[in-house]
């Protein structure tokens, strides 16, 4: 199809890489798994206990995109521009 070429071309991004994918298999920041994401230098000082550093992680959670969750982005964003 011309269209799925089109959204390659424009995304870089396969239209099918999704295909079958029932649940992302990529990980997201937490404030149970911070540890994966953030160096103990960053860490380093901070009292990961305290609720502002909870919020900190759940706004990082909400920023961060996985790689399905910024191919669904993309996707709606091509449908927008399809007549």
């Amino acid at each position: 199809m011309p269209e799925m070429a089109l959204f390659e071309e424009i995304t870089g991004l396969k239209w099918d890489d999704d295909l079958g994918v029932e649940m992302d298999p990529e990980e997201k920041i937490t404030e149970f798994n911070y540890e994966k994401f953030l160096s103990p230098e960053q860490l380093e000082g901070v009292d990961t206990s305290s609720a502002e550093f909870k919020k900190m992680i759940k706004i990082m959670n909400l920023k961060s995109k996985t790689k399905l969750e910024h191919l669904k982005d993309c996707k709606d964003e091509f449908r927008k521009l399809m007549p």
